[in-house]
C-alpha cells in the first residue's frame, strides 16, 4: 500500500491547499450521512498520514476523511457503479464549475436529480447506476469523495454498516421524535 503517484509535487500540493475548505464541507456533511463510515474514514486518513506523511508531506496535506477523490472534467458519466467500495459505502459527489445545468440520473430507481454547481450528492455509488449524460453551457468539473474498500481492509478497520435511525435520534426534536413514536 503506497499513495498514488499523483499525490506527489507541488502542483498537488497547491491544490490539496485550495481542497482544504471543500473537504471541510464535504465532511461535515458525510459525518451526518454516515457517522460510521465517517469514523472508519477518519482513522484510516490518520493512519495512512501517520505511516507515509515524513516522506511524502503532500499526504498531510490530504483535505478530507475520505481515502479517495476522483475529478471529473468536462467529461459525460456514462451509467455505471462504482468498484472500489462496498455496498454500504457512500460517494460525496459535489458539483462546481460554470456550466448552469445538469441532471444526475439514477437509472436503477428511476430517479433523475438536479446537479447544478453547488450541488452535493451522497449516493451508494456501488449499489445504485448513476450517470451525468450531459449539461448546458460552461466547464463542468465533477469532486467524488469516496473511501476505498480495500485500504479500509489493509488497515483492519471493520467494514460499517448500513446506517442506523438511532445514530441520528440525538439530533431530533422532542416532537418529531413523539409524531414518529421514537423512543
Amino acid at each position: 500500500m503506497a499513495p498514488s503517484k499523483s499525490l506527489a509535487g507541488t502542483t498537488t500540493r497547491s491544490w490539496l491547499n485550495t481542497m482544504k475548505e471543500t473537504g471541510m464541507d464535504v465532511d461535515t456533511i458525510f459525518s451526518l450521512v454516515h457517522t460510521q463510515l465517517f469514523d472508519a474514514g477518519m482513522k484510516a486518513v490518520g493512519e495512512l498520514k501517520e505511516r507515509f506523511g515524513e516522506d511524502q508531506p503532500n499526504v498531510k496535506k490530504w483535505p478530507s476523511q475520505t481515502t479517495a477523490i476522483g475529478v471529473i472534467v468536462n467529461r459525460k458519466t456514462l451509467y455505471h457503479r462504482d468498484r472500489g467500495g462496498n455496498p454500504s459505502m457512500y460517494d460525496i459527489l459535489v458539483a462546481a464549475g460554470t456550466y448552469r445545468s445538469s441532471l444526475m440520473e439514477l437509472p436503477d430507481i428511476d430517479a433523475t436529480l438536479q446537479y447544478n454547481p453547488g450541488t452535493v450528492i451522497a449516493i451508494c455509488g456501488k449499489v445504485l447506476r448513476h450517470g451525468v449524460k450531459n449539461w448546458e453551457g460552461g466547464e463542468r468539473i465533477c469532486y467524488a469523495f469516496y473511501c476505498r474498500d480495500n485500504i479500509h481492509h489493509r488497515l483492519n478497520l471493520p467494514r460499517t454498516d448500513w446506517p442506523h435511525l438511532e445514530w441520528y435520534q440525538k439530533y431530533f426534536s422532542r416532537g418529531y421524535l413523539s409524531r414518529q413514536q421514537i423512543a
